[in-house]
Order: structure tokens, then sequence, then C-alpha cells
């Protein structure tokens, strides 16, 4: 018999880099504060609130300091840019998308088909001109807007963001971080999103999502690719990722999705750790594809899957995923009737599937497919599965049944 250990190094990998960074966040209690209220920002949700609000975010000093929403309903019908060092700091605070929300000049460099209710300053920078943005208890009613491209928080290169606390209500994604470094989001609950709850494109790396919710329209909870908008100009290597303690629901393609995406892009060091997934509309609870490297998938519970894999790692048109463990996750109410869809896929090389536990009713256990892959100790219901393991193209495969 094969044993395999669970190196606690390859488990933790993504985040030794992702809490290196000790949460960086934006301006302390002391630094300069613009409070709204005193500005007299109008909030009633009817008064158009853009033009006041992007003079309080320009009135923060240039080194830094904090702008504090009022309580209330600020109506926004262009973006929003804050300014490197910011703080933005809602309690009580939303902010309401215009149903006639426009197109900014300022954001067509990059992704310019893309609207943004919030973004930095330093947005179409080729440098980390921005550094330490914070944004906690704000709350970002983008449902007048019911558009995938149209997001309510958009970073590009910024070094250490921290968004905690919010909520996000229908657009595309509730955060979009693009070629950032050093980013948490933390706490925070997203409904009726129509692309990604919680995004990363373009190389962002140093990146942590934890103990969020998402109750998506479409599309994907979270997502965290070194693909960028333009993949001809912007791909990158993504590295060091975790996402732990997270609940997922409603998603049509994937509750968490880790992908290069791209012919030049790379992902590597990630940690999807003790998620929970529910009642997906379509599509799979994870998912690992193309140039991933170093990726561990530990202690999820994903729930109520139909026709597809619960858990999957297969090639792009590219590249294969490599090094990837699959390892005591809890899979339960999965139900496949395909014959060639099995609870877990495995196209890789050095893939591990582990110690996982399924209820339901699938063709096959595990289908393994790539090369050094290894299948141990998983458990199924004998009763309703044909034929635990299924491989096609397999190379030096080892199979250890309980």
């Amino acid at each position: 018999m094969t044993t395999v250990r669970i190196s606690r190094r390859q488990m933790l990998a993504g985040m030794a880099s992702a809490f290196a960074w000790s949460h960086a966040t934006a301006a302390s209690a002391q630094d300069t504060a613009i409070d709204t209220g005193r500005l007299r920002v109008p909030n009633d949700g009817v008064t158009d609130a853009t033009a006041a609000l992007r003079a309080a975010a320009q009135a923060v000093p240039d080194s830094g300091g904090t702008l504090r929403l009022a309580p209330g309903r600020y109506l926004v019908s262009e973006t929003i840019f804050i300014k490197g060092g910011t703080s933005l700091v809602g309690n009580g605070a939303t902010l309401v998308a215009h149903p006639r929300f426009r197109l900014t000049r300022e954001h067509d460099a990059h992704g310019g088909k893309g609207m943004m209710l919030l973004a930095n300053m330093g947005h179409d920078a080729n440098n980390f001109d921005d550094r330490r943005i914070a944004v906690a208890a704000v709350a970002f009613d983008l449902s007048a807007v019911p558009r995938g491209e149209f997001h309510a928080i958009r970073f590009r290169k910024v070094d250490g963001v921290r968004v905690s606390h919010c909520a996000f209500q229908g657009g595309g994604d509730g955060t979009a971080f693009l070629a950032c470094r050093n980013t948490e989001v933390a706490y925070c609950r997203a409904s009726g999103t129509l692309n990604c709850a919680y995004d990363h494109w373009e190389g962002t790396s140093s990146a942590l999502v934890h103990d969020c919710q998402a109750d998506c329209g479409h599309g994907y909870g979270i997502l965290f690719t070194g693909s960028g908008t333009d993949t001809a100009r912007d791909d990158a290597t993504a590295r060091d990722f975790v996402a732990r303690n997270n609940i997922i629901q409603g998603s049509s393609e994937a509750a968490i999705w880790i992908c290069s995406l791209s012919r030049g892009s790379v992902v590597a060091n990630v940690s999807v750790v003790n998620n929970r997934i529910r009642n997906l509309r379509a599509g799979s609870g994870i998912g690992v594809t193309g140039a991933c490297q170093n990726v561990v998938v530990q202690g999820n519970d994903v729930d109520g899957v139909r026709g597809s894999s619960a858990i999957f790692v297969r090639p792009d048109r590219w590249n294969r995923p490599s090094n990837i463990m699959i390892v005591a996750n809890r899979l339960t109410n999965i139900f496949v009737g395909d014959r060639d869809i099995a609870a877990i896929q495995a196209v890789g090389e050095d893939v591990t599937v582990q110690g996982n536990r399924v209820t339901g009713s699938y063709p096959h256990l595990v289908w393994a497919g790539g090369d050094r892959d290894r299948i141990i100790d998983n458990a199924g219901d004998p009763a309703r599965t044909r034929f635990p393991y299924a491989t096609q193209g397999s190379k030096h495969l080892t199979v250890v049944q309980p």
C-alpha cells in the first residue's frame, strides 16, 4: 500500500504570503477625517451625490486619511475614485448606482467595457501608485444596473487592500481586484451578483478571502486567475491565494474557480479550505483548470450538485494542472446521470485525491486521466455507484481503496 502524506507546508503554501503583509490597511484613526455629513453630501437616495462625493474623496490628503460616509443612501451616476491611503468607512451608508450610470473616460485604458462604482485613482497606472486602501461597513446597491460587467469595487494596481463588513447587491462583481497585491476581503456579503462575487484577475497575488457569504445570481462565487482583461497584454502569474471559511450558494458555473484561463497565465500556491457550498443553480462546487500549480482543496463541504462534478481538476486548451491535493472534503447530495462524469474529476499531473466522502448518485466516485495521480481511501455509496474509479489516458496511477 502506498501512503501519501499531506504536507503541512504544501497545504499552507498560499496562506503564508497572504498573511505576511499583516493586513495592510489605510489611514489610522488619528489621520485626517473627512465627514460627508459635515460637507452636506446628499444622502436621500434621490439627489445625485456624485459630484459631492468626488469632491469629498479628493479632499482626503495625499498622505492618507479617512472618508466617513454619514448614514443614508448616496445616488451615484459615475465612478467615485479614491486615493491611495484612503479608508472609506460607512456604518449605515449605501452607495446606490443610478439606473443611467455613465461610463467615465478615466478607466478606458484597461477593460474599457467595464464599469465600476468605486475605483482607485491609479486604476490605469503601470506601477503600484496606490497603496493601503480600506473599505469598511459600506453597502453597495447595483440592482438598478443588472449588467455582468458592472462592479461595485474595482481596484487595479493597488498594494494593500482590505474590504471588510461590506454588503453588495446586484451588478456583476462585488469586489474585483486586477493586478493588485496584498488584498483581503473579510466578513462581506454579496447577493444577486451576475458575474462573480469576489473576483481576482491579472496576476493579483497574496490575496485572502475569508468568512464571506455569496448568494449569487449567476456565475461564480470566488474566482482567482492570472489572466488579464486583455490577454495579449495583461496576462501574469497569480500566486499565494487563500479562500477559507466562506459560504457560497446560487452560482451557475463554479462556486470557487481557480484557473489560468489563457495561454500566458499561471496560478501558483492556492489553498481552498473549509468553505461551505450550497444550492447551486448549475455547474460545480470547486474547479481547478489550466496552468495551476500547488493547489490544496481541503475540508470543504459541498452540498447539492446536479449534472456536474462536485470538484474537478482538468486541463484547458494550453496546460494541465500539477501538484494538486483534493483532501478530506465532504460531498453530499451529488447527482450525476452522465456516465462520463464523476463526483470528483482529476485530470492533471501529480493529483492526489484522498480521504474524501461522497453521498448521492453518480457513475464514478473519481475519474482520473493524468500522470502520477493518486486515489487513496475515498468513500462513496457502493449501491449507487456503478464503478468507483474510472480512468482514461492515465499514467503511473496509484489506487488504494478503503
